[in-house]
């Protein structure tokens, strides 16, 4: 999959990237180079709820992970869990 990111921000000392997927849902990822673990990424799925860059929340859509964010990831595994949140059904 490719992932187009549309806006990259500087939050508390790290580094995040942001995407939006046309059923309202994104990811929120802090590529590896920022993670808590050197190499691997961390990704948040997030809910848009406004056209605006900021204009998001933080989402648990999954059962799995729990709280909605992928922890000590490789590229593929954030590629696979963009899938994923780009295959779930349109927000209400």
């Amino acid at each position: 999959m490719d992932i187009t990111w549309i806006r990259r921000e500087r939050r508390a000392f790290t580094n995040h990237l942001l995407t939006r997927f046309d059923n309202g849902y994104g990811l929120s990822v802090i590529p590896e180079e920022f993670a808590s673990v050197p190499g691997l990424s961390e990704a948040a799925v997030i809910r848009w709820t406004g056209d605006g860059e900021r204009d998001w929340t933080l989402t648990s859509p999954f059962e799995e992970p729990d709280d909605g964010i992928l922890r000590y990831a490789t590229v593929s595994d954030v590629e696979a869990f963009a899938q994923r949140v780009a295959d779930l059904p349109p927000t209400g």
